[in-house]
């Protein structure tokens, strides 16, 4: 027999504990269950305490009288003091909470399945129906601390069940309402976490209790449940040290930059001895009256992280928002100090001064994996208009702009996407970006709302924290490309893919095809996914069901609809042939080919996702832990984990057979790496062995290491390093000052001759794509002249292959046009390039380009008047 005891604090619920007891004894209990209802009620001046005395004196109720009003949560641990039942649940008084889920609530602890038994809002079939819509924003807002700290969905709930022995351990101090988070952080990873969904309703009678007081109280007890000095993070306290920070940066600013040094140092020197000041001055604080307090080793390796990482966003926030990095910009300073300050204070109180480093391993994780995300974030868009286009980007601007004359088989969702971004914001790097930031952030919330259905939030956390730092992720949330839109897809594609395989819902499967649809409409390496997944699931015994499955059909259907003019596109020219191998095509190149490709994997799962990899199959009991997870939706079918393994080699073997005879690309191994980002979030999990916690050290260590990284290269390609020349690179490095002095070349030309020439890039695409997007960002030219057609082409006038720069204008069009032809290699602005094709050369230009007073590469450039598209006859 066992004895329940449900234990309800109270305060002036007088209309309420009539109804609420009525309906506890109403509930039919397992024959081997009895109850005591104990009430703690914090000195209540109206009718409760003789309501209850009155249902004591035939029913088995208890009154526990407390005269202070010490909160909820301590009124919660002084009654699980007195409770005589082995089980203890607690519950509200308003009837917010249904008794009639009590039954279910106990099952799990009764059945030795769970520690604790949530009644969940946030679980599967949970839900709030009666608030509106800010009060849910308000609630999954303020939970969100909580999180650092367990992995239910519903931390902040009231009703649960446990083991009364665990109540009773908690400390009898607990500020504020949230007890449940306090057994919950108590416990840690040692407890079994069971969530029942309930429908909360408002309280049946009465008011709330819930005031600034409460809010108050849930803010210390985070910052105490995470070993934060609560007098050190006091709003107050933080405001004011950010306004010294932020003063004392603009004041030493403007000494520095009077001394006229390199751009941007003074923004830099500005930062670095304002936060030492400031790091000395919260050292002092934390100290307080303990003289022997000192920082530990992580605590030091925290600040001089927290310390490089602020001087990164304030220095990408000063570049980002001053006009000229050599003039003085006082809003940009002040900006820019906000930034790097908020994050320098935030970070310093969270890791450096504090208790974190001694509290729970997972706590740590979790905060880690936060802080990277967001420094992440912050990287890219404080750099996303700072940096020239990639010559890729600005081949994709181009494309963009000649949407009207494209043939079918190029897919174009990816320029239509460019076109809306620049017609709504304008030609610019950051407009240019911008989308790539936005489909990374929305890949983000599948992959995350994907990893929670296999695992658990933190591995969810921690393979968002992956997606932030590996490179090819990283990439693609900055660089617009097709690489950003098809590494979204990727992740969207296969969150239905999962869910549509294990549900009933026919609705995913449509999604499943709607996605893969506008996938085939980003890249035609989308086939290679969709064929992966089909030779999955044949190869998959128990997963045969499927193709009993009419939703499975109805995807086939769909997709098939929507991707007609595709797929009929790619048949007519022939797309399988050109991808599948054949014998005759595999050459001396193929190995060198499948070389760069495992090359591309290497770079975007890094050495130590590699050594992840190979430690998982190595350690049968991490690897077998790692894939051993199930997505279960109540459906009766499940589907285990190793799906991500399986997926990516069965897409990696065929990247690899395309790679014979056909150069891979870099997104092919940034998409795919997406299929493997939950299993290595999985392997954090695993890691009780020394082995396994060598390797979250390594992690922690590459992903500090990548974002210094991704700083040094931010800084280079925006402003420069003195004395450091990385050479040529796939950046378009001082094509701004490239195109003025081209423009200005055009002006002088027409100006002297009424004919405006047409600019040729002289190689495959990238310099007349980068000229075509950098002339026209400058539209109003020196002295406001404007430059008329601003035609630019490629080398395809003197029949070398420019992509799709052939199609796009045909020489005949421009038959009898000067031309101003623009080489970065002398050779390729000589004679023979150009023979019998004008009638007049003029003499060779250098053009040196400098930026930020830098020299960053030269270019040739000659005029030729009079192009014949046919080669004319000596």
């Amino acid at each position: 027999m066992y004895l329940i005891s449900i234990l309800i604090p109270t305060l002036n619920e007088a209309d309420n504990i009539d109804p609420l007891l009525g309906r506890l004894f109403d509930v039919r209990w397992p024959e081997s269950v009895k109850i005591e209802v104990v009430f703690v009620d914090d000195s209540s001046t109206d009718e409760t305490r003789p309501k209850i005395l009155k249902w004591q004196e035939h029913f088995p109720v208890r009154l526990i009288s407390r005269e202070a009003k010490d909160g909820l949560a301590s009124a919660v641990v002084a009654g699980a003091q007195e409770v005589r039942g082995d089980f203890v649940v607690v519950m509200d008084a308003d009837l917010s909470h249904p008794p009639d889920k009590l039954p279910e609530l106990i099952k799990p602890l009764l059945g030795e399945q769970a520690d604790v038994v949530i009644g969940s809002r946030y679980t599967h079939g949970g839900a709030t129906p009666e608030w509106p819509l800010s009060r849910k924003i308000a609630s999954r807002l303020a939970s969100i601390p909580a999180y650092l700290f367990t992995d239910a969905n519903d931390p902040m709930a009231g009703f649960f069940a446990t083991r009364t022995e665990y109540l009773k351990s908690l400390r009898p101090d607990i500020p504020g309402f949230k007890v449940g988070l306090e057994l919950l952080a108590y416990g840690g990873d040692n407890f079994r976490v069971h969530e029942v969904p309930i429908i909360f309703h408002d309280r049946f009678e009465g008011f709330s209790k819930m005031n600034k007081k409460v809010i108050l109280d849930y803010y210390d007890q985070v910052l105490e449940l995470g070993g934060f000095r609560s007098d050190l993070v006091r709003f107050s306290r933080l405001v004011t040290l950010l306004v010294l920070g932020v003063l004392m940066n603009t004041l030493l600013y403007s000494v520095f930059n009077s001394l006229n040094g390199f751009p941007g140092m003074p923004c830099l020197a500005a930062g670095a001895i304002s936060w030492s000041v400031l790091s000395y001055s919260m050292y002092r604080l934390w100290r307080g009256t303990q003289a022997e307090a000192m920082l530990g080793t992580r605590q030091l390796a925290a600040a001089v992280t927290i310390f490089l990482s602020s001087l990164g966003l304030q220095g990408s926030g000063y570049y980002m928002l001053a006009p000229m990095p050599e003039s003085s910009s006082p809003v940009a300073i002040c900006v820019a100090s906000i930034i790097g300050t908020g994050w320098f204070i935030i970070n310093s109180v969270l890791f450096v001064f504090s208790d974190l480093h001694v509290k729970d391993e997972k706590v740590r994780i979790r905060l880690f994996c936060v802080a990277a995300i967001l420094f992440s974030l912050l990287l890219r868009l404080c750099n996303l208009g700072n940096m020239e286009l990639l010559a890729r980007e600005a081949y994709l601007w181009t494309f963009s702009q000649n949407l009207t004359n494209v043939p079918s088989e190029f897919p174009p969702l990816s320029a239509c996407i460019v076109f809306i971004s620049d017609y709504l914001v304008g030609t610019s790097e950051f407009a240019m970006r911008f989308p790539a930031f936005i489909l990374w952030l929305g890949g983000a919330f599948f992959l995350y709302r994907l990893c929670n259905l296999f695992y658990n939030r933190t591995t969810a956390l921690i393979a968002l924290m992956l997606f932030a730092s590996l490179p090819g992720c990283f990439g693609a949330g900055f660089f617009m490309t097709r690489g950003a839109l098809l590494v979204t897809g990727w992740i969207v594609a296969s969150f239905y893919m999962c869910k549509a395989i294990v549900s009933r819902d026919r609705r995913d499967w449509v999604y499943f095809a709607i996605i893969s649809s506008f996938g085939l409409a980003v890249d035609t390496i989308f086939f290679i996914y969709l064929g992966s997944v089909l030779a999955y699931l044949f190869l998959s015994v128990s997963l045969y069901r499927i193709f009993k499955n009419p939703g499975f059909y109805l995807f086939l259907g769909v997709l098939t609809v929507l991707s007609l003019p595709l797929l009929l596109s790619y048949f007519q020219i022939s797309w399988l042939t050109n991808y599948l191998p054949r014998p005759n095509q595999i050459d001396s190149e193929s190995v060198s080919r499948i070389m760069e490709l495992g090359g591309y994997m290497l770079a975007t799962i890094t050495p130590v996702g590699l050594l992840s990899l190979i430690y998982g199959f190595v350690n049968r009991s991490a690897g077998t832990q790692a894939t051993g997870s199930y997505l279960n939706l109540d459906s009766g079918y499940r589907l285990r984990s190793t799906l991500f393994v399986y997926h990516f080699s069965l897409t990696l073997i065929l990247l690899v057979l395309i790679s014979l005879h056909m150069r891979p690309e870099f997104n092919w191994a940034s998409a795919i790496t997406i299929s493997l980002i939950p299993f290595l979030a999985a392997m954090w999990q695993f890691n009780a062995q020394r082995l396994g916690k060598i390797m979250m050290r390594l992690w922690k260590l590459q992903v500090i290491a990548l974002f210094a990284v991704y700083m040094v290269v931010f800084h280079y390609y925006s402003y420069g390093i003195p004395t450091i020349d990385f050479g040529r690179g796939p950046v378009l490095r001082g094509y701004q000052n490239l195109a003025q002095q081209i423009n200005a070349e055009v002006l002088e030309h027409i100006e002297q001759n009424d004919d405006e020439p047409v600019v040729v890039g002289m190689d495959k695409y990238g310099i007349a794509s980068g000229l075509s997007f950098y002339r026209k960002k400058q539209v109003v030219q020196p002295a406001g002249r404007v430059v008329g057609e601003q035609i630019t082409v490629g080398w395809h006038l003197f029949d070398w292959h420019a992509r799709m720069f052939e199609i796009w204008l045909h020489p005949e069009t421009i038959e009898g046009r000067s031309l101003l032809i623009v080489a970065q290699d002398q050779v390729r602005a000589e004679f023979p390039y150009f023979q019998n094709r004008v009638q007049e050369i003029k003499p060779l230009k250098e053009i040196v380009i400098v930026k930020n007073g830098l020299v960053v590469g030269t270019f040739y450039m000659r005029l030729l008047s009079n192009y014949a598209p046919q080669k004319l006859t000596p």
